[in-house]
């Protein structure tokens, strides 16, 4: 199946006057709208870069990071999937552990995708091929080895790990003519609780209406479960209890999904083309069309105080919308990112840690981007 692909980027930085404020700091006297309510924004933020991790020679290098995080500790741990690393930084980016996750064994994945921050100072790795989930310990060691056992559920990537011990994650599901996509609770002995949400559509072998089915998650304070729908009409973000009961719809019916640009099509074409040349030998069978739209949300995060962020979907000019933990909008927030990190897109994490930045697929080496939180100055008409 032909995944989904992106055109590269080159992101210029925006041209401001910043004035620094801590990332615990709330937004204060903003204009905030309620649930399925329009909502001013007379104060501009921005995430820019404070720090990066990595380097084109030397120690610590890159070869390809899917996935970074910052742990309730303060260190980062970074996924080098392309060299089957798993690294662990202290807060200000120096080298503490790295530890090889390679091969068939516990603990090991024969190609990693994700890493999320455990209860205290462990982390989850997890893998859309290997069918598991591993929890690692503060210095890297082994401690649980979860694989599925439902032949009806995938691909699984770790969402959240509560304190209390439950494990909430994002699967694919696949029947005998249907697949999609879901959010559910996963028990110590890899069989699957409560089900969030869950959404199917009949086989296609192009993988176009699969993407329909396609949602972001992310864990909330008091247990809540926040799961947004990548591609619809309407912008919703659903936040649920652990007991499956749905506690708020956050809706903004001012944004809409937006058209890409034809060139953006074309290059996502030639792409999903290549990598079909690359894995069957010639064009025989391509059928992949590019979708028109973009998402209309791209990830979802909270940070320290419980806010949502929701990654908006045109990858060309990240923007994240960002609500309160009752679902009111405080603000939105555009990226400052380095012009000459040329990429497909850029990946996001937004944690109770902090933030971080990982060019995905990068022309040259990949960095991890440590991100604050800054005001911008509005210039009045």
């Amino acid at each position: 199946m032909v995944g989904q692909q992106y055109a590269r980027i080159s992101h210029t930085p925006l041209s401001s006057s910043p004035v620094s404020i801590p990332v615990g700091l709330s937004a204060v006297a903003l204009c905030l709208g309620v649930a399925c309510g329009k909502a001013e924004d007379p104060t501009a933020f921005e995430l820019v870069v404070s720090d990066s991790i990595g380097s084109e020679t030397g120690s610590v290098t890159f070869s390809r990071v899917p996935s970074a995080c910052v742990l309730e500790t303060g260190e980062i741990a970074v996924l080098d999937s392309g060299n089957s690393t798993l690294w662990l930084f202290s807060e200000n980016g120096d080298s503490l552990k790295a530890t090889s996750i390679e091969g068939g064994g516990p603990g090991e994945f024969y190609s990693a995708n994700c890493v999320t921050p455990a209860p205290g100072s462990g982390v989850w790795l997890s893998s859309f091929y290997d069918r598991k989930m591993v929890l690692l310990d503060d210095t890297l060691g082994l401690q649980e080895d979860v694989v599925l056992v439902d032949p009806e559920y995938c691909t699984p990537l770790v969402i959240v790990s509560h304190p209390s011990g439950e494990l909430i994650g994002r699967f694919q599901v696949g029947s005998v003519d249907s697949s999609g996509t879901a959010i559910a609770m996963l028990n110590e002995d890899g069989s699957l609780d409560q089900v969030f949400r869950r959404t199917m559509v009949l086989f296609d072998q192009t993988g176009t209406r699969q993407a329909e089915t396609s949602m972001v998650a992310a864990a909330g304070q008091n247990g809540l479960v926040y799961i947004a729908p990548q591609i619809g009409q309407e912008y919703h973000i659903y936040s649920y209890a652990t007991d499956g009961s749905l506690v708020k719809d956050i809706c903004i019916p001012e944004i809409h999904m937006q058209p890409k640009p034809a060139e953006v099509i074309a290059l996502e074409r030639d792409h999903a083309m290549a990598n079909w040349i690359s894995a069957t030998g010639s064009a025989d069978g391509f059928a992949y069309e590019p979708p028109q739209f973009y998402n209309m949300i791209e990830y979802l995060g909270t940070d320290s105080l419980g806010r949502i962020w929701a990654l908006r979907g045109d990858y060309t000019n990240p923007t994240f919308d960002v609500f309160s933990p009752d679902g009111q909008r405080e603000f939105t927030c555009t990226t400052s990112l380095p012009s000459w990190q040329e990429c497909d897109r850029w990946l996001f994490y937004i944690g109770e840690g902090g933030f971080l930045a990982m060019p995905y697929n990068p022309d040259r080496y990949p960095l991890v981007y440590i991100l604050r939180l800054q005001e911008v100055a509005v210039q009045q008409d």
